[in-house]
């Protein structure tokens, strides 16, 4: 089969030989589903003969199981997406001619009543539907991590830290409140992805206008197509707009850009609270970190949440800019919008599940937390809601001119007592909201 077949798909990977952007597996397998959903539409209207019918759609089963992904061109190229289609089309024919010994049109029979126009565009919304429900699950294996931690952690008093001086004071449990909150966001908006991508050109052919295509094949083979993948999909109620008009995964992407920034910003918060110099929380050692330092740790699984974050936000502008470069009728750069919000949805899954055990092996510093306890920014918080905002001042200035903490000169100096004193330090009274 690999002698002399694939005329074309040979020509695409001549022409395009990113050898690191193949498509994924995912994309093959809906490209042969719609395919497939075409076929036996097609069939169902007495377009296709019998004879060729069921080794056409053996070999679309074939694609789908994954059997031709490895004679398909990189997802980075010219023709919005053509040697793709094409590499399906001769894939079914050589398939057909190499076990059944019958020649099948690549245009008239396989690729009949579509165009690359409405086949590629369907089957990448399909991929992301579908990669979609993997990022959704690990989103919430991730929340519900971190909700746990929440309650882990609650009483772990330590002083907050805004703009990288400490704060007024906080719980490790509430720090890992708010990331379960930014968290429990994103899960909501990744859910909403499959409502945004359902609607396909399917049907519209090459501009949307449903050139070549019967007004039954048109209206049918939705249905098919819903049947096969167990998808929601339904046909673009304006399959011109739904063909030209690609603003749909730019409001996909920025749901996926907005998952990145808070991964980024809590594997970011991981690292600086397990850096020496703070030594809050004990990320597992899953490493070497260094071949030259012997028993040197880094941070290295947060490390590589934030590297994939980043791709996710430049994969971002790549896929605003290419959508807002298309011309009239058909957006050629839809192949790289694919390649780039396939990545990005594969980096925010293997992220959601890398960081989430980080979240569940780390260990807070019960030293620390011990000494942070009596933190002179702490007890500076909770003397001032005793003895206010000046007083308090007065107690630091004249604790640090003595060298000893602000505690033991609070009370050594009968400013308050030390019942009053370790009853405001308790975190119900640290953190309750309001007075």
């Amino acid at each position: 089969m690999e002698r002399d077949f694939y005329k074309e798909t040979k020509k695409a990977k001549e022409n395009f030989p990113v050898y690191f952007a193949f498509p994924p597996g995912e994309f093959i397998q809906s490209i042969f589903e719609v395919k497939l959903a075409a076929l036996r539409v097609n069939y169902s209207l007495n377009f296709i003969e019998r004879e060729i019918f069921e080794p056409m759609e053996e070999a679309c089963f074939k694609g789908i199981e994954g059997e031709f992904n490895r004679f398909f061109p990189s997802l980075i190229q010219g023709g919005a997406g053509t040697s793709l289609n094409m590499a399906a089309n001769e894939a079914i024919a050589f398939y057909v001619k190499e076990k059944y010994g019958k020649v099948v049109s690549l245009y008239d029979k396989v690729n009949l009543h579509q165009s690359t126009n409405d086949v590629i565009p369907s089957a990448v919304k399909i991929t992301c539907m579908k990669l979609s429900r993997k990022l959704e699950n690990s989103v919430l294996m991730l929340l519900n991590s971190l909700e746990k931690r929440e309650r882990d952690f609650d009483g772990l008093v330590k002083p907050g830290l805004t703009q990288m001086q400490f704060a007024v004071p906080i719980t490790l449990g509430r720090e890992f409140s708010a990331y379960s909150s930014a968290i429990s966001r994103d899960r909501w908006r990744v859910s909403k992805i499959i409502e945004r991508l359902k609607e396909l050109n399917i049907g519209g052919t090459a501009i949307g206008t449903g050139f070549k295509a019967p007004k039954k094949y048109i209206f049918s083979v939705i249905n098919e197509l819903r049947k096969i993948t167990g998808l929601p999909v339904a046909r673009a109620e304006n399959l011109i707009d739904a063909t030209q008009n690609l603003d749909v995964y730019v409001e996909v992407s920025g749901i996926l850009t907005a998952l990145s920034v808070n991964l980024f910003k809590i594997a970011g918060d991981l690292r600086f609270l397990s850096c020496s110099h703070i030594n809050q929380i004990i990320l597992k050692e899953v490493q070497a970190g260094s071949s030259i330092m012997p028993g040197k740790v880094n941070p290295v699984l947060p490390e590589f949440v934030q590297s994939c974050a980043i791709k996710v936000q430049s994969n971002h502008v790549a896929i605003q800019t290419a959508c807002s470069n298309g011309n009239l009728e058909l957006n050629p750069f839809l192949p790289l919008i694919a390649h780039s919000l396939f990545e990005s949805f594969k980096l925010l899954t293997v992220s959601c599940e890398k960081l989430k055990y980080c979240i569940d092996t780390l260990q807070p510093n019960i030293e620390e937390f011990e000494k942070i306890k009596y933190n002179d920014f702490v007890v500076l918080y909770a003397l001032s809601t005793i003895i206010g905002y000046e007083k308090a001042k007065n107690v630091f200035e004249n604790a640090k001119e003595k060298e000893i903490s602000v505690y033991k000169f609070a009370i050594e100096n009968g400013i308050v007592s030390k019942k009053e004193l370790d009853e405001a330090l308790t975190p119900e009274n640290l953190l309750k909201l309001g007075f």
